[in-house]
């Protein structure tokens, strides 16, 4: 067998304190203790020297690094990788790429590469495969901020009310027993938003929305029952959910991120919130092997999860 060359992967995980997480990753990927060859998943795998393996078969090495996108071109550590997921997992809400980066003892510029590679699993399809089912409720939300509130030479004419030419719109779905689902829209029209709902809200269930909805079809497909915001008494206050997920979603962004989000990364903050909302009652351990599994290329439902952790 040829000498192996000394590699980025061995300088950095060779240390004993690092090997723990190697062992970590490793069990996920592999449950059952055995490696696996992504070239060739029936060949004999032989165990090399520091988290190194090579495939009986096609002469390849491979590290439990190799099958991520994300963990297969970093430099950092796998130690980083896993005190990042406690980080992210033991906060409630948004970081700031700051405040990562005193933790780990890197650059504000790698904690924010690092977090953009976390946020890019976070994907809500990767978690919610299923449809919402029995009382959902439905809102939206803008970001961007108020126009009175913008100086004189930054106000946009036209604006007021659900324009949409300085905010970025945000449709949101949550179960009452189910989970939260948020996707970044390019207007509210019911033409833009009916075809979203139908998409990701089982048909028959129970749906609840404010008065914007009154020339909708949704009574077609649901049991649909609107609550007027501005009539007194209110008739349905069934949408304080959805509106509590705005409230806590626009707190993080004047708190971490004081101005507008770029529209080009908005739904992947919008999914960083949704995986808070849907785990806030999971324990930090969990959270942190879900996101490990979806770096390690093989993401679960929270449902799959669920079972597979608990029977």
């Amino acid at each position: 067998m040829a000498k192996i060359k000394v590699s980025e992967f061995d300088r950095l995980e060779s240390s004993p304190k690092n090997k723990k997480y190697i062992k970590f990753f490793e069990k996920l990927l592999w449950p059952n203790g055995e490696p696996i060859s992504p070239c060739c998943p029936t060949a004999k795998v032989w165990k090399l020297k520091d988290g190194w393996y090579m495939c009986s078969k096609t002469r390849k090495k491979f590290n439990v690094k190799t099958g991520s996108k994300e963990l297969k071109h970093s430099n950092l550590p796998l130690r980083m990788w896993y005190q990042t997921l406690c980080f992210i997992s033991a906060n409630k809400g948004d970081v700031s790429c700051r405040k990562l980066g005193r933790y780990l003892g890197i650059t504000p510029k790698s904690a924010l590469l690092l977090q953009k590679d976390i946020r890019g699993v976070l994907k809500q399809s990767n978690f919610v495969k299923e449809k919402l089912k029995g009382i959902v409720e439905i809102d939206e939300t803008f970001i961007g901020g108020k126009n009175g509130n913008r100086h004189w030479d930054k106000k946009v004419p036209n604006s007021q009310g659900r324009r949409c030419e300085d905010k970025t719109p945000i449709l949101g779905m949550v179960g009452r027993k189910g989970y939260l689902i948020t996707i970044v829209t390019s207007d509210t029209k019911l033409s833009t938003l009916e075809p979203i709902i139908i998409k990701n809200i089982e048909k028959g269930s129970a749906v609840r929305t404010d008065d914007w909805y009154r020339n909708s079809r949704l009574g077609k497909w649901y049991n649909h029952k609107m609550v007027n915001h501005s009539a007194k008494p209110k008739q349905y206050k069934d949408t304080n959910s959805i509106e509590g997920v705005w409230s806590t979603f626009k707190a993080n962004i004047r708190g971490i991120h004081r101005n507008k989000i770029s529209d080009k990364y908005l739904q992947s903050y919008a999914d960083e919130l949704t995986f808070y909302f849907n785990t806030r009652e999971w324990s930090e351990q969990d959270k942190v092997e879900l996101l490990a599994l979806s770096l390690l290329n093989k993401p679960l439902t929270y449902n799959e999860f669920k079972q597979s952790k608990y029977g």
